[in-house]
This record gives C-alpha cells, structure tokens and sequence, in this order.
C-alpha cells in the first residue's frame, strides 16, 4: 500500500474522531461508536476476509476446503451484524 494513502486515511480518521470529539458534549458518545466499529471489524470481518483473500490468491484446487470458506463468509457478515447491533446499542 502506498504510504501516502496509509497515513493519509490514519490521519483523517484520527482528526475525524477529534473532530466530533470537541463537538459532542459527551464524549463517550464517540468512544461507543469507535468500539462499535473496531470491535466488530477486528475480531469478525477482517480475519474471515484476510482469509478469503488468501484463499483466492494461493487457492490450489487439489486442496480447496469449502467449509473454512462457509466460515470465512460467516465471519464476514457476524462481524457486519455485530457492528449494526453495537451502533445501537450505543445509540440507546
């Protein structure tokens, strides 16, 4: 991945959050969301796609296990549900 784009994305995500941070009279407000997000994306989605995208670029047929793929997938769309399930439960 390019560097520019690395830390340019890190930086306004990190100005983004405090950003809203100053602007919200409670910022547990804010922390809530950004557990919701990185909770959810660290432990589900981004291990089933980190898996998925090995799978593709390495895939053998001789040896291609359709059941951690299931998974794979499953993992993707728990984190995404996890995540919607997070956002309101920090909303209430």
């Amino acid at each position: 991945m390019d560097p520019k784009i690395y830390y340019g994305v890190t930086l306004f995500l990190y100005g983004l959050i405090m950003l809203i941070s100053c602007l919200t009279s409670d910022v547990s407000t804010v922390f809530s969301f950004v557990s919701a997000f990185s909770t959810s994306f660290n432990v589900y989605t981004v291990p089933g796609i980190l898996y998925l995208s090995g799978e593709q670029k390495y895939r053998s047929n001789m040896n291609r296990d359709k059941f951690r793929i299931c998974m794979s997938w499953f993992y993707v769309v728990l984190g995404f549900v996890v995540f919607i399930f997070e956002l309101i439960s920090a909303i209430l």
